[in-house]
């Protein structure tokens, strides 16, 4: 099974343009990703990366780069 982009995936959940993510982007340091859109991407981590939703998780993937180094996770995981 092949995997999301990660910012794809991220893209997909705020509805944004992919180009306006970066490394860098999160809750708040993204002009779409408030707490709702937040919600929005753990969802499809959910959904795609097999990540359950719930406190950990929501504290956790709070930003690009976990998602990221989750995405790299999985990847090795299934070579």
């Amino acid at each position: 099974m092949t995997l999301p982009d990660p910012f794809e995936l991220v893209a997909a959940a705020l509805n944004c343009d992919v180009r306006t993510l970066s490394p860098e982007s999160g809750l708040n340091a993204h002009q779409r990703w408030d707490s709702l859109g937040h919600v929005a991407v753990v969802m499809e981590l959910e959904s795609h990366y097999g990540v359950v939703l719930d406190d950990d998780s929501i504290r956790l993937f709070e930003a690009m780069e976990a998602i990221i180094a989750l995405h790299r996770q999985l990847e090795q995981r299934d070579r």
